[in-house]
């Protein structure tokens, strides 16, 4: 003791001189006086190191909340102050590489609420949250310690007890000066100290005796070794360590609890840390399971506090993070490791960067949700957690069942040692159950075996458990109800045991002869999904019961203490041929007809292992999978046919069909009907009374009487029943069990022959009526009996057979059944019910379906004199049964139309849907989901009808509530797209191939099934997505739905949509529906108005008219994208003001030759197309306007005729020279400068065109009008070249030939002739001069043409043609006819000749000037490109352009050849 004073003295002395210290780094740290800082007070000092990670200043209020930490992380200083209660500490950070072994100044100044750290020359401050900014009290602040923290420095007087983790200062610390409370620098004293030298000898340079991988540290006593980062110990590091290896058995767990509570209920503020890793091995069987888990404790924080996750999922890694912003998710994906053999674990945070290592192996990486990058830390757990905890991510948690090894987790700075810690007994961990340290036990373990039907059950040896027994076993299901095990005694209902699932709860039955027990052992539901470990410990009338980590413990009935049971130990199930009546009544599952579904594995029955698999191929039981796993939802798909409800089983889907006509796996069979006319009946009964404490009931009927018994119970020897009949109209149940009548009534107007639904539900006293689904009525039984005996039950009249009959009674449960009306043998008391007249279906009485085993035939104790029905539906589903693509649902004796993927509604789907208009004004329309109610969804459904001309708007929004979720369709650039974000990433999928800002009204399905969907427009090629590598599957919280926009950031309005939206459902909600009868969850902004008429509102954007190309032998020279979409037929009736416009979309590039037909005097030349319209029928005008190219000469001479303009038809042929994309642009180039925007013509080669207005009126020869010369004549004006625009109104023409360019020369069918009919050209009359010579009819017949690829048409014209074409420039719709000017046509050639040429100067001059400015626009469209919103794999989002057009009705039963393009040309979409 004098000797250290001595060295201690002299320590001081040497401090005081050099006013310095050296740290060795090794156990080391130097206390100094208290520092009062006040709220003005300053701290500075200088140091130097090589150290990247160390703590320099340590300093609290004594281990309440207050603290000042001063450490390096990384070569940076770290600056942490906390000041206030339940307030996160500040963090500044100053500096870089300061680990460069060179002096380097620190100083710390407090100045009110502002606190700020200077490091050399830089600086940074901030505020102090909070209100008392005191540090503390001088009298109860701890020491300042330099460099450390003393080992056996208690956390609970730590504030921040992460502090003594931090790695030791190894290195010098010099000038230390204190200011307390603004006042002068003074020198703080120092105390004690360890590790401090006294001299600067580096002993390791030339002598490190460290051996494998340890550090070697000089201190004044010699070179030390630092073993804490190897496999090794002792002085040298040469002794190999025990292995840090701890065994888990389902229920043992590690952990740790930071939470700022108080000095006496917690230890301090969390870790903050930037950067996390935790490294680990681990070796087990076990498919899920929790690993670690470290994060914020605050619950409060809801889904915004901190964590990281590490779990077993299906036998893969799962990694959850959350930094504040939401969860981010992220697994191995297929690959499995419950293998039973070691794998090494890293998962790494750097900041939101995310990476999982397995075996040295990266697996994935991936980026946090948000901006924030720190992790907030105070509790953390390691092979399991507690279920009663209240973090959602900890809920229902399974416990680890295996070994760990070299559990490490690094924060930053901290690295702590877990598996370590607790050998060493350090008080930070807590262990939880007795975790095996310092070996990996062999654990027992048996392959997984599934139940996948209620039929299906092992048979294993008898419990022994006469004293005391114990049995585990692990199970994983989603259903409701089950018998997972049932052993009986030696007689009939004495002793039992049994584990049933019932509702979602596991219940234990146990009977020592004195009475059955049922005890709930579960305090929360089992059928989540999850693993659940069950450990049943019994020893004489006592027991446990431990579910997960839940223990629960029991006391069997009487004075007994043995449970003899006998037979068979009956797993998953019961065998049906004992007999419901021979099974105890406590034993509810078996007694409802309930079989277990789901995964069972590790049973250990005494010790001793049952390999389940083996047993089961064994005993070649049906019905069960050697193995476990859960597949996705399958009632998205809607497996239940007519009607039934579907809900989600354990990899399968469950139809309850008891509310159709129907019955089967999937609703897909026709239910047995029994028709009573008040004398017949049907009648079950049984060898043996039957005792139940729950029933489950249910049937249908229909009914014109106002009374009628549906069906009663009874006992020969009891007034037990149970009876359900019409009473007035309504339904009417009561129940006796022996203490008094229970009545309950439901439903009311039922006699009005249409079917209805009743179902009733029993458990002990609670009964339950049930009316169509929605009229329920509740009760309780009086008194204290709870079982119901039964020896009959009757519907029907009098049976008058005494014949005792015995068959397949044990099948069915029940002593006596009979439906209709009370027999005349009847033991109970009656009351005065008249007999049912009507039909009854659908009769289930504890899952026995009793009409469909008379029908059968083979229950030979069923005696029927009712008439079966053999009346079926009289309206069937039919495949046009429901209009616009509504699905039919088949009734029982109709069908009904589910109309929400239609826009539709109805009942056949024909009706127009609720329609709003949205106008100039930016308008809105919001869904607010209740707060109890916000949805979370694995599969999505939209549907919904616009018309719209706008470019870039959004249509409808769904937002999430807690994070960035959300799914939005909208239009860019024309297209259509649906964008959603589950979580990871965008995904987009649209329609490319079409531009539905047209003004037309089209048709929007969208489904979603996790990351896949599907997209459909009109009946247009589906596009789908499927999204590569491991994706979110749920729309997490759904809070918000806009129509028409969207929300910024500032509550406007963005991108909002002009047009007209109607019929919008999302997941069966319609939106507009609710609108309108003012729901008060929607809210409704701006300029909106309800659109009566949806499909034929004023259209507000001419569509692009068709645009016929010109011929040429150089088809690389004339070669054009076109745009065309519609061809217009205009049809003028005897009523001036209307004007039908009939739209049908083009197939394919067509060649055509008319065949001309002479009557009289004069020829009618028609070119019908057969092609069949595919676009609705609007109502609007618009012109159109044609290109029409003169080209080589015919041979044969022109014959004088006049033409009337009649329809063309068109003889379709394949071309590859065009190439187009629906009714897009045309353009399938991968760069959409290349391409225009918008739903105009995008003409790549600019001709110059002249659109005239098209006339269909008969022109007559001028009178003295020259004789057309003929096409050999050189004297012929505009003989063999030239061109005209346009149909060619009122002309006399020689042969018209239509054609491709590269298919002009091939002969083509002769087309159909219309001849215009002179009567109907007779009754004709325009508004401006009713005397005016008639126009000839254009006929609407077959007018249909291609709008997918452009019309050439060839003209040999005439001189004849050229004059009187010149016409139309000088008329028009609107100009008065006299007889000077029959149809604005004049008669002068001289002065028609001269407007014409005027007329083609100013068309090349007016061409040129197009074709400059188009170019001119391209240039600027490349000069102000856009990099794009979206990059689409065209792989995977939409159609290869490839795949062949329908054939058009050609009538040769050919295919069109497909268009050719290149397929490396579209390489991708930017949109």
């Amino acid at each position: 003791m004098a000797t250290r004073f001595v060295i201690f003295f002299v320590l001081l002395c040497t401090v005081e001189l050099s006013v310095g210290i050296t740290l060795d780094g090794k156990d080391s740290w130097a206390k100094f006086t208290k520092w009062n800082p006040c709220q003005n007070g300053s701290l500075k000092f200088d140091f130097k190191t090589t150290q990247l990670n160390a703590l320099l200043i340590y300093a609290d209020d004594g281990g309440e909340f207050d603290f000042f930490e001063v450490k390096l992380v990384g070569g940076v200083v770290w600056l942490r102050v906390n000041l206030a209660r339940e307030q996160l500490p500040v963090v500044l950070k100053v500096g870089q590489k300061l680990s460069d072994n060179k002096w380097h100044s620190i100083e710390i100044n407090r100045a009110d609420d502002r606190v700020t750290l200077l490091v050399d020359k830089e600086k940074q401050s901030n505020k102090l949250p909070g209100d008392d900014l005191n540090f503390g009290s001088l009298e109860t602040n701890s020491f300042l310690f330099v460099g450390g923290l003393p080992i056996g420095f208690e956390l609970s007087s730590l504030a921040l007890p992460s502090a003594l983790f931090e790695p030791r200062h190894r290195g010098d610390i010099r000038n230390l000066l204190y200011s307390n409370c603004s006042g002068t620098y003074r020198r703080p004293l120092m105390l004690d100290a360890h590790g401090v030298r006294t001299n600067g000898l580096d002993l390791c340079d030339k002598n490190n005796p460290c051996q494998n991988g340890g550090i070697c540290i000089s201190t004044d006593t010699g070179a030390s070794c630092d073993c804490s980062k190897t496999d090794f110990m002792g002085e040298h590091c040469g002794i190999a360590k025990i292995p840090s290896e701890a065994t888990f058995f389902g229920q043992q767990y590690l952990s740790y609890d930071l939470s700022s509570k108080g000095k006496l209920s917690s230890r301090g503020s969390p870790i903050l840390s930037s950067n996390d890793e935790i490294s680990l091995y681990f070796k087990t069987k076990q498919a899920n399971a929790l690993l670690f888990y470290t994060g914020d404790s605050n619950v409060n924080a809801g889904d915004s506090h901190d964590f990281i996750k590490i779990a077993l999922e299906n036998g893969g890694i799962a990694i959850s993070v959350n930094l504040g912003y939401g969860v981010f998710r992220m697994n191995t994906g297929d690959e499995r490791f419950n293998d039973n053999t070691w794998h090494r674990l890293v998962a790494r945070r750097e900041s939101r960067q995310i990476s999982i290592f397995l075996d040295g192996e990266r697996k994935q990486t991936g980026t946090a949700t948000g901006t924030f990058s720190m992790l907030s830390s105070t509790v953390l757990y390691v092979g399991g957690a507690p279920v009663d905890k209240n973090i959602e991510q900890l809920k229902a948690v399974v416990n680890f069942r295996g070994c760990l090894k070299k559990v490490t987790y690094r924060a930053d700075s901290i690295t702590l040692e877990i598996i370590e810690l607790v050998r060493n007994k350090h008080s930070l961990i807590t262990v939880h159950g007795d975790v095996l340290l310092n070996k990996c036990e062999k654990l027992h373990y048996s392959s997984p075996i599934t139940f996948s039907t209620t039929t299906s059950f092992l048979k294993a040896p008898k419990w022994e458990a006469k004293h005391s027994g114990t049995i585990s076993f692990q199970f994983q299901t989603n259903e409701k109800n089950g018998l997972l095990m049932y052993n009986n005694g030696r007689v009939a209902k004495s002793d039992f045991f049994a584990l049933e699932i019932l509702e979602g709860y596991l219940f234990l039955i146990i009977d020592l002869g004195s009475g059955a027990i049922k005890e709930k052992v579960s305090k929360g539901i089992v059928n989540d999904g999850k693993p659940h470990k069950v450990f049943v410990n019994h020893s004489g009338k006592f027991g446990t019961v431990t579910v997960d980590t839940e223990e629960v413990s029991y006391t069997a009935k009487g004075n007994s203490d043995e449970l003899n049971l006998e037979g068979i130990l009956f797993i998953g199930g019961v065998d049906s041929t004992e007999g419901t009546y021979m099974l105890p009544r406590e034993l509810w599952t078996a007694m409802l007809g309930y079989g277990y579904i789901g995964c069972l594995q590790d049973l250990i029955i005494n010790g001793d292992v049952f390999h389940l698999e083996q047993m089961a191929k064994h005993q070649k039981v049906a019905g069960v999978i050697h193995e476990c796993h859960a597949t996705s939802p399958e009632c998205p798909n809607r497996p239940c046919l007519h009607s039934g409800v579907c809900q989600e089983g354990w990899n399968r889907f469950i139809c309850d069909c008891s509310a159709t006509s129907y019955y089967g796996p999937a609703c897909n069979k026709v239910a047995a009907t029994l028709t009573f006319d008040g004398t017949q009946h049907m009648k079950v009964e049984m060898p043996e009374e039957s005792r139940t404490e729950a029933e489950d009931i249910s049937l249908r009927f229909k009914t014109k009487r106002l009374h009628g018994l549906l069906f009663v119970t009874a006992s020969g020897k009891t007034a037990d029943k149970i009876e359900l009949s019409v009473d007035n109209g309504r339904v009417r149940l009561d129940i006796n069990l022996g203490s008094g009548t229970q009545t309950l009534y439901g439903g009311v107007g039922l006699t009005d022959n249409q079917w209805h639904t009743i179902r009733v539900k029993r458990r002990l006293k609670a009964i339950r009526l049930e009316v169509d689904g929605n009229d329920i009525a509740n009760g309780e039984i009086t008194g204290d009996e709870t079982l119901l005996r039964v020896n009959n039950l009757f519907v029907g009249s009098v049976a008058n057979s005494e014949e005792q009959m015995q068959g397949d009674a044990s099948l069915l449960g029940l002593k006596n059944v009979a439906l209709g009306k009370r027999q005349n043998d009847d033991p109970t008391p009656k009351r005065n019910q008249e007999p049912f007249v009507g039909q009854i279906q659908q009769f289930i009485f504890n899952n026995n379906r009793f009409i469909e085993m008379a029908k059968s035939g083979k229950i030979s104790n069923i005696e029927l004199t009712a008439v079966f029905s053999e009346k079926g539906p009289e309206e069937i589903c039919k495949p046009d049964a429901c209009d616009h693509g509504g699905r039919c649902i088949q009734q029982w004796d109709s069908f009904t139309c589910d109309c929400d993927m239609t826009s539709y509604t109805g009942s056949r789907c024909s009706e127009d849907s609720v329609a709003y208009r949205f106008g100039d004004t930016p308008s809105l329309i919001t869904y607010t989901y209740p707060d109890q109610k916000r949805p979370h969804t694995k599969n999505d459904q939209i549907a919904l009808g616009f018309r719209t001309g706008e470019i870039d708007a959004v249509l409808m929004r769904i937002e999430s509530g807690n994070s960035n979720d959300y799914l939005e369709m909208e239009l860019v650039s024309g297209n259509l797209f649906v964008v959603y974000n589950l979580g990871s990433m965008d995904h987009p999928v649209g329609e490319l191939f079409h531009i539905v800002n047209d003004t037309k009204y089209h048709v929007v399905r969208f489904t979603r099934s996790g990351p896949n969907s599907t997209i459909q427009v009109d009946n247009w090629a589906k596009q789908t997505k499927n999204p590569e590598g491991n994706q979110l599957n749920v729309f997490d919280n759904q809070a918000r739905i806009y129509i028409g926009g969207k929300k910024g950031n500032d509550q406007s309005i963005v991108r909002p949509f002009k047009g007209v939206l109607s019929g919008v459902v999302y997941n069966h909600l319609r939106i507009l529906d609710l609108a309108k009868q003012g729901d008060e969850q929607i809210t409704i902004q701006g300029d909106l108005r309800e659109e009566t008429d949806p499909d034929k509102s004023v259209t507000t954007k001419s569509p692009d008219p068709p645009v016929i190309m010109p011929s040429s032998t150089d088809t690389a020279t004339h070669r054009m994208q076109s745009t065309q979409t519609e061809e217009t037929t205009t049809t003028k009736s005897m009523t001036p003001t209307t004007t039908t416009k009939t739209t049908t979309q083009k197939a394919t590039t067509t060649t055509m030759k008319p065949v001309p037909t002479v009557k009289k005097d004069v020829e009618t030349t028609s070119v019908v197309s057969t092609a069949k319209p595919t676009t609705r029928t609007t109502t609007t005008t618009v012109k159109s306007t044609t290109t029409v190219k003169h080209i080589s000469k015919p041979k044969a001479k022109p014959r004088k005729m006049t033409t009337t303009q009649a329809p063309v038809k068109m003889i379709p042929t394949t071309t590859d020279e065009f190439i187009f994309s629906g009714e897009s642009s045309g353009c399938v180039s991968d760069d959409e400068e290349d391409c225009g925007s918008g739903a105009t013509d995008d003409i790549i080669s600019p001709t110059p065109t002249i659109t005239i207005i098209p006339s269909t009126k008969v022109t007559k020869k001028p009178s003295g009008s020259k004789e057309p010369c003929d096409d050999d004549d050189n004297d012929c004006n505009g003989s063999g070249s030239g061109s005209v625009m346009g149909i060619l109104p009122e002309t006399t023409t020689e042969d018209l030939f239509i054609s491709s360019p590269e298919t002009s020369s091939t002969a083509a069918p002769t087309p159909e002739l219309v001849q215009t009919s002179p009567d109907k050209t007779a009754a004709k009359s325009t508004t401006a001069n009713p005397n005016a010579e008639p126009e000839p009819e254009y006929s609407p017949k077959d007018t249909a043409m291609s709008t997918d690829s452009p019309l050439i048409i060839t003209v040999n014209m005439t001189e004849e043609v050229i004059k009187s074409t010149t016409s139309v420039f000088h008329s028009s719709q609107t100009t008065s006819r006299t007889p000077g000017n029959i149809g604005g046509v004049n008669e002068n050639p001289d002065e028609t000749e001269g407007d014409l040429n005027l007329f083609l100067i100013i068309g090349i001059a007016a061409g040129s000037l197009v074709a400059l400015l188009i170019l001119a626009f391209i240039i600027y469209k490349v000069r102000k490109r856009s990099n794009g919103s979206y990059k689409i794999d065209e792989g995977k989002n939409y159609q290869d352009s490839k795949e062949p057009l329908q054939a058009n009705g050609d009538g040769t039963g050919k295919t069109p050849s497909p268009i050719k393009t290149k397929k490396g040309d579209v390489k991708e979409w930017y949109v």
